[in-house]
């Protein structure tokens, strides 16, 4: 293209895609090119000048305490993210709406453990770049353009990005890369990588930018929103339903859609509590019925168990989100002809924790039977063979997949239950024949503690996230520090 063309960029002012890669800075999603604003992006690759304006966009103020006096910065920083460009613009105008949730859904593995950030990050506006410094520029909204300078206005972000890191993190891999899992993947049989299911997204929206796994990271995207008012929930669950029935091939035209995305789901997660489940999606589905198509005028005494039980989880925006991506994933797996992929669930902290929501319930009364019977100390080390083996599943699983912060409301247990167990727990530490004569010590503290039951004093004498091997003693000491996490997580 001529210098002289004007050529169309968007900006993502509020977000910084970032590679993984110090010696490549572009993501590249089928035809589209995700660079960062910087100037050498715009004097080698989109050889034109970068326009004054767009210092329009800036970062929060910083206030700073000075002798007890409250300053604030006098010039916030402009905010530096991201460009979007293609040698296409026709193409780029018409799937520009595609291309940003598929780049929020390429990023979420690599990024989850950090922070995932809200959809407002990725707020996006077009514009066509020339080569003179132009003092004015039109934002174009879809009621109207407003004409802007430099100097006319500065744009902070939105309250929902506070404290939200800038960088995003996108991995796909290269050829080189991609060739190579796929032998691994020939030879033991494992499940794609998540660089190999970010690669075959793109290849599939590069074939079709309409496909229904490119349409299912949009309505997934579209649900991601922090603020209440450009999202509300009942909106989100309607998005959350059609990221599903799409990303898990649902023919939209057959009755009871609900009903077959619930056998999807039960297929996909057979180790989670499949009533559960069937009970909670009949929630969010009627939810979504309700907000499409507005309220019966019978009420349905199912269907209001339902919504119940699906407004008691206290996670399900962080629940579908997963419930969302794992489905999409599932569909790439297939795509690539990976059928396996139980395994890359099971391994996946997604998946950690959907059954921790789930399934946290079950876990503490699994646990607390074992403590709470009577004589329990005496019967837990006279366990053997079948009764053993149960008995260490239990706590793995509590340690491993339950969490406090997942547990219904009325199956919240009360702290003279919580105490009772935390007790018996380090009580079977001191009568143990194989615990040290540390642990010994230290477990007696806490019985002392927890009968008296004084949370602030819990705190400096339970163990430190212990180990958590099948031996008994490690395995007692990181349930007692789980158990003890209730009077910090609630």
């Amino acid at each position: 293209m001529p210098d002289n063309v004007p050529k169309l960029v968007y900006v993502l002012p509020r977000v910084r895609i970032v590679t993984g890669d110090a010696k490549r800075k572009v993501v590249n999603v089928g035809k589209a090119q995700f660079w960062p604003d910087e100037d050498e992006t715009w004097n080698h690759t989109l050889r034109k000048v970068r326009p004054r304006w767009l210092d329009v966009f800036r970062d929060f103020p910083i206030v700073y305490s000075l002798q007890q006096e409250q300053v604030a910065e006098s010039e916030p920083s402009v905010a530096r993210g991201t460009l979007l460009i293609s040698d296409d613009d026709d193409w780029l105008k018409r799937y520009v709406e595609n291309l940003i949730p598929i780049a929020y859904v390429l990023g979420l593995l690599q990024n989850h453990r950090l922070s995932i950030p809200p959809a407002e990050a990725f707020q996006y506006g077009g514009f066509l770049a020339t080569d003179r410094q132009e003092e004015q520029v039109t934002l174009v909204t879809k009621f109207g353009d407003k004409i802007e300078t430099t100097s006319s206005l500065k744009l902070f972000p939105p309250l929902e990005l506070r404290g939200v890191q800038r960088e995003y993190l996108i991995e796909i891999g290269d050829e080189a890369y991609l060739e190579a899992m796929r032998d691994v993947m020939q030879v033991f049989h494992c499940p794609p990588s998540a660089k190999l299911l970010n690669r075959e997204l793109v290849r599939r929206f590069d074939e079709i930018p309409d496909d229904r796994i490119v349409m299912a990271c949009y309505h997934l995207f579209r649900s991601q929103f922090g603020n209440d008012f450009a999202s509300p929930l009942r909106q989100d669950y309607s998005a959350y339903c059609a990221s599903l029935e799409a990303a898990l091939d649902v023919d939209g035209t057959q009755r009871g859609i609900g009903v077959e995305i619930a056998n999807r789901l039960v297929n996909i997660y057979p180790d989670l509590p499949e009533q559960e489940l069937r009970l909670w999606f009949k929630g969010l589905y009627v939810e979504r019925s309700v907000f499409v198509h507005g309220a019966a005028t019978r009420t349905n005494d199912e269907d209001e168990q339902a919504k119940l039980a699906f407004h008691r989880c206290k996670h399900n925006s962080e629940m579908l989100r997963w419930l969302c991506v794992d489905a999409i994933h599932d569909s790439l797996r297939m795509s690539l002809g990976h059928r396996a992929s139980k395994l890359a669930r099971l391994e996946g902290e997604p998946y950690s924790w959907l059954c921790k929501i789930f399934d946290s319930d079950r876990k503490w009364i699994d646990l607390a039977h074992h403590f709470t019977q009577s004589q329990s100390v005496e019967r837990v080390l006279g366990y053997s063979g079948a009764e053993i083996d149960h008995f260490v599943q239990d706590c793995r699983s509590f340690v491993d997949r339950h969490d406090w912060r997942c547990m219904a409301t009325e199956k919240m247990p009360n702290t003279e239950q919580v105490f009772k167990v935390l007790a018996a727990v380090a009580y079977t530490i001191c009568k143990s024949d194989v615990a040290s004569s540390d642990d010994k010590t230290a477990a007696s503290k806490i019985v002392d503690v927890a009968e008296k039951k004084d949370r602030c004093l819990l705190r400096q004498c339970v163990w430190k996230r212990p180990y958590a091997g099948d031996e008994l003693v490690p395995l007692l000491k990181s349930v007692a520090f789980h158990t003890a996490a209730f009077f910090t997580d609630c």
